[in-house]
């Protein structure tokens, strides 16, 4: 099966005029850009006759996702307009919304001739956003059309094309069934349907969606439509074979007569089994772009059905032997990591630009602890490694502080807390009489840092301000039992929680110290995270998960059918108010709703089991979700020793969480 391939020309006039990044906000509006779009779309082996290609941009009006109905709020922006039908007025039309496209003619061919225009910049609340000043992502949809077997309505294709500035002469883009599922899981977190992706106007918004279009690069190449082993970068390796059997379940439908046939709508078909939930009664996909989204907003459903489907028939080699545990995209980036003497990465903070912090910490090795930035496209800079407690002394815990410009580490074998300036990649210890083997760290609403202790039975915490490192509060007592997890409530000023590791309990405090609550749980308490309602979530062993109310009732006790029953977790939540929880025992990763029923199936997503594979599973730590839906997180397994993202696994949540707490949208969409 040959490749479908989109061949984009641009002139240098894009280069030249407004699509390029501009130092200082531009004018709101949109300018004409010269260029012109010659492709052929190929479908299968055969090109794909009278098929309607549209360029869309994504809306800032509103989100698209998971569960939000279409509307015109979320509709993506026709970027076409009326003289694609001036200049190819054989080859063009305007469907019934008013969106402008091209059709392919008798060998898949097409073109667009300076018939569209890109925005100057996106105008965001309140002001206009001069760091996306020209980088409106733009795509290409493919719909309709006859691939051979007849017109097939169910046959869709996706293709990101980056920014707009990013655009050149020399663009070419191969548009298939890989292109499509690497669109479609990276932009999950927004995306209704295939023609309404949309996010908030918000600065924050804007990244995470920009940063989404941009994640397509690390799976597919977009010059031969072939899927990736490594992305460009380098340190990161893309589940290929999965891609490819990803693509084969929609080029079986791709490659019918229609979306009545067995492969398409049948029972057991692409359409009817691709639902918008994962189960009978969602929304059933028209086409296999919106199935591939779909797919992607619900990686454990149907797994088996889906595999089975190409029932031999493989438009692309290289695919899985066996049906996977659930379809996941996820990709392995390797750091400055070693295996052999025991540096491990931990904790994971996302910042505002999407960056993802870790620490990497050893017991075995002194000069082997370090601070760990990966880019949103999981680009790997280390800083501070050294011997001894400056800056790092098998460092476990990091948070982001605000706005984004410091992060700070908890060193769990010193006496200090490191304070990383990001602008100036320079590290401050924090060193407090108080501060004694700190193992977690984390910011309120005001910009002041708390610490929790564990030293010599310690069991106390502290309120530093951020800086000085000068001691506002200590705080002891109120069942405080070696305290292992902080999270803070939504709010200038809001409550204080730590799950402690010594006791069947949590201790809630107020922001000036004070004891309020003792809230107690039905095993050995462990990670914490606070959703947007207030309502903490504290993991424990025994697959239990806690969710309280605010002022330390309990909300409800959530058990986990896992494969051996046990919780070593981080704990995330999504702009959804979904709880992502990592389970080292397990090797796996589990997704519960707000109310606590598991998304993510009896095994957990990546299950990996550990009897059968002990040196191939991943025993995931450290959690964290990012502005475009990214799933971060981290591995103890010394084999191998990376850091892990499922593209496009959550819902896109405000980060950094010390911003979301500042400005009470912790745990919602940016």
């Amino acid at each position: 099966m040959r490749l479908s391939v989109v061949v984009l020309c641009l002139s240098p006039v894009m280069v030249l005029t407004g699509c390029s990044l501009s130092p200082t906000a531009p004018p709101s509006g949109a300018f004409p850009v010269e260029v012109t779009i010659r492709g052929v779309l190929h479908g299968g082996q055969q090109p794909v006759i009278g098929a309607h290609i549209y360029l869309f941009a994504p809306n800032t009006t509103g989100y698209g996702g998971n569960g939000i109905a279409a509307s015109a709020t979320n509709a993506s922006l026709s970027m076409l307009n009326s003289g694609v039908t001036t200049h190819n007025p054989a080859n063009s039309g305007v469907d019934g919304n008013g969106n402008y496209y091209v059709t392919t003619d008798a060998n898949g061919n097409f073109s667009i001739t300076s018939d569209y225009s890109c925005a100057t910049g996106y105008t965001q609340s309140g002001a206009t956003s001069t760091a996306l000043s020209g980088s409106q992502p733009v795509y290409l949809y493919a719909v309709g059309g006859n691939p051979g077997a007849g017109v097939n309505s169910a046959a869709g294709f996706l293709a990101s094309l980056g920014p707009c500035s990013g655009l050149s002469a020399s663009t070419t883009v191969f548009m298939n069934e890989v292109t499509t599922i690497a669109m479609a899981y990276a932009v999950a977190g927004f995306a209704t349907d295939a023609t309404h992706i949309s996010s908030s106007n918000t600065a924050l918004a804007l990244t995470g969606i920009s940063n989404a279009f941009a994640n397509t690069t690390n799976l597919v190449n977009l010059l031969t439509g072939a899927a990736l082993a490594t992305t460009p970068g380098g340190n990161g390796t893309v589940p290929q074979a999965e891609l490819y059997t990803l693509a084969n379940i929609l080029a079986i439908c791709v490659n019918s007569s229609g979306p009545t046939t067995t492969q398409c709508g049948g029972t057991g078909g692409l359409l009817t089994t691709a639902t918008s939930t994962g189960v009978s009664g969602g929304t059933v996909p028209t086409d296999t772009a919106t199935a591939a989204i779909y797919i992607a907003q619900n990686p454990g459903a149907n797994v088996s059905t889906l595999y089975m489907l190409p029932n031999g028939t493989y438009a692309f080699g290289g695919g899985l032997s066996t049906a996977p545990n659930d379809f996941t995209v996820r990709l392995a980036y390797s750091g400055n990591f070693s295996s052999t003497n025991g540096n491990q990465p931990h904790s994971v903070a996302i910042d505002a630009s999407g960056n993802a912090w870790y620490v990497g910490s050893s017991y075995m090795c002194t000069t082997c602890n370090a601070l760990f930035e990966f880019s949103p496209l999981g680009a790997v800079s280390s800083f501070g490694v050294s011997a001894g407690d400056t800056p790092f002394s098998s460092p476990v815990a990091v948070a982001v502080d605000v706005n984004s410009s410091n992060v700070l580490v908890a060193n769990s074998m010193g006496t200090t807390v490191t304070d990383f300036n990001v602008s100036s990649s320079t590290t401050s210890p924090i060193y407090t009489s108080g501060i004694s083997k700190p193992v977690d760290v984390a910011v309120d609403g005001s910009g002041y840092i708390w610490v929790a202790n564990t030293n010599n039975g310690a069991n106390n915490v502290l309120k530093l301000t951020a800086g000085t490192g000068a001691v506002l509060a200590t705080v002891t007592g109120n069942g405080l039992s070696s305290p292992i997890a902080m999270a803070i409530e939504p709010g200038a000023s809001g409550n204080v929680w730590v799950a402690n590791s010594g006791a069947s309990n949590a201790s809630v405090f107020t922001n000036a110290g004070a004891a309020y609550a003792e809230p107690t749980v039905s095993g050995v308490s462990g990670s914490l995270a606070i959703d947007s309602s207030g309502s903490p979530w504290i993991v424990e062993q025994g697959n239990l998960v806690n969710k309280f109310a605010a002022m330390g009732t309990a909300g409800g006790t959530f058990t986990i059918t896992g494969p051996d029953g046990a919780f070593d977790a981080g704990t995330a939540i999504d702009g959804a108010g979904d709880v992502w929880v990592t389970d080292t025992d397990d090797q796996t990763i589990w997704e519960l709703n707000n109310s606590g029923t598991n998304l993510s199936g009896t095994n957990g997503y990546t299950y990996v089991s550990f009897l059968t594979n002990p040196t191939g599973g991943v025993s995931p730590d450290g959690i964290a979700i990012d502005g475009s839906g990214n799933v971060w997180y981290s591995s103890q397994n010394f084999s191998p020793v990376a850091v892990y993202e499922l593209i496009g696994g959550a819902v896109p949540v405000v980060t950094p969480i010390a911003y979301g707490v500042a400005h009470s949208t912790l745990g919602t969409r940016p």
